[in-house]
């Protein structure tokens, strides 16, 4: 029986495997050359693990503010679509301080990747951040 994607999120710790940017495309497949790409794998950022739990808050374990999911403190989550996560802040009256998500797929089911398109404001430069995430 396969697992609804909230399962799938839910019911594991995930750490980052590694954080890829990709400069000149929004495609995560695409090939670029090595003056385009730029990969994080090792080093305190990808240090700690991230859980999603099932009442939409955030836990993170073993981080420090170094670390990348250390500003994921105090978050909320949730699905707006079957292939999309949405993280949300809200101050202490309730109103809505900061708001990102991520595109979502599955490479297996122990590993997914997390990934954002960008464009700068004033360059118009394209890029896409790709976090692969592994139980």
């Amino acid at each position: 029986m396969e697992l609804s994607l909230i399962e799938k999120l839910t019911n594991s710790e995930w750490a980052i495997e590694n954080i890829t940017t990709k400069l000149g495309t929004h495609d995560p497949d695409k090939i670029v050359s090595d003056d385009s790409l730029s990969i994080i794998d090792s080093g305190k950022v990808i240090m700690g693990k991230i859980k999603l739990e099932q009442d939409s808050s955030v836990v993170i374990n073993s981080t420090s503010a170094d670390y990348y999911f250390s500003h994921y403190n105090e978050l909320v989550w949730f699905l707006p679509t079957d292939s999309t996560v949405r993280f949300q802040r809200y101050d202490y009256f309730g109103h809505l301080t900061n708001s990102f998500g991520y595109n979502i797929r599955f490479i297996d089911e122990k590993r997914m990747q997390w990934f954002i398109e960008s464009i700068g404001i004033e360059s118009g430069d394209i890029s896409i951040k790709i976090i692969t995430l592994i139980k």
